[in-house]
């Protein structure tokens, strides 16, 4: 069964972001249950450390979900060493993990599952400068879509970000900077539409592929969603933070060199952790003689005042931006 086609075609990018959230979020108020089980590999990308020395985690691993409604549901990723379970239900919600921070992957497949479309796009007032978007037709391999670019009027976007939906509202795949994702062969459950496979990377690289199955829950037992201990702290979760949920990282006097030598020719990401720590810096793409080489070694050692959410501080994940000008690159604060 397919979802409805009987809708107004949207005219504006807020229309087509509203339209693709309706046809493929699965986790509205009201949705059916579901079980997710995602089995993803993940891959170093632009490597400088010697081989088996990489500090970006890589391998395979498995994320599996359980949703019964927006307030009863948990997670649970395993990735390598890295362990974690998040439980929302009666009206507490609870974390375990086996690390101070989640892996880059792994965040970047949490983004593309749980915030295709970025929640400030949907909701604009949450946007500190609108994003103007430029609407136009393409056609690619015979299959029609709509594509939203950008014009920069935001630092937080970069300027090269673009959205494709399909004819029928549906989001195909995004660009933010030098990161693509895409979502293919699209499945229909409870009227929904949603991916069998994601995959994620640059133009030079391949970071992530993962491999989706989506369907009703088995049998739940009252276990399964039980965790000891305490509620968790408003950083604690299984979820990527954005700019606008908290205060970003600052960066500190002492980091300004090193990013400097990035001017114009890097784009680069680090997860930055409760303590400021920077880990599994990369680059996405730019550069990659001993520059590149110099900047990625270099930022390992910084630290950064940490981002803060409700003020405690919290794990964030910074992207770094090549300038467009002799200034200093911006760090993008961006999943």
């Amino acid at each position: 069964m397919r979802p409805s086609s009987n809708r107004t075609e949207p005219t504006t990018a807020l229309d087509w972001f509203r339209s693709a959230d309706n046809l493929t979020n699965i986790r509205m108020p009201g949705s059916m249950p579901f079980h997710m089980k995602v089995t993803f590999q993940a891959f170093p990308g632009i490597d400088f450390a010697k081989p088996g020395q990489s500090t970006v985690a890589a391998g395979d691993g498995v994320y599996e979900e359980t949703w019964l409604a927006p307030d009863e549901w948990r997670r649970e990723v395993t990735f390598g060493s890295y362990h974690a379970v998040e439980i929302r239900a009666n009206g507490v919600r609870k974390f375990h993990a086996s690390s101070e921070y989640e892996p880059s992957r792994v965040l970047m497949l949490l983004n593309a599952l749980l915030d295709p479309i970025p929640r400030n796009f949907l909701s604009p007032e949450l946007e500190m400068a609108q994003p103007k978007w430029k609407l136009q037709a393409d056609n690619r391999a015979g299959s029609q879509v709509i594509v939203l670019r950008f014009r920069r009027n935001s630092e937080y976007i970069p300027a090269s970000s673009s959205f494709e939906f399909s004819l029928s509202g549906v989001l195909l795949r995004a660009v933010s900077a030098d990161l693509v994702t895409n979502w293919r062969d699209q499945q229909v459950f409870a009227g929904k539409w949603s991916p069998r496979v994601i995959s994620m990377g640059t133009r030079r690289s391949n970071l992530l592929t993962a491999a989706v199955a989506l369907g009703a829950p088995g049998a739940i037992g009252p276990a399964d969603f039980q965790l000891p201990g305490a509620a968790a702290a408003p950083d604690e979760t299984l979820r990527p933070l954005q700019y606008y949920e908290v205060k970003p990282p600052s960066i500190l006097p002492s980091v300004l060199p090193v990013l400097s030598l990035a001017e114009t020719a890097i784009t680069g990401r680090a997860v930055v952790d409760r303590r400021g720590v920077p880990h599994e810096v990369e680059v996405l793409d730019g550069t990659h003689g001993s520059i590149a080489r110099d900047w990625v070694a270099n930022l390992r050692q910084q630290r950064f005042t940490p981002a803060t959410i409700d003020g405690s501080p919290c794990e964030f994940v910074v992207r770094f931006l090549p300038s467009s000008g002799p200034s200093l690159p911006s760090a993008g604060f961006l999943p």
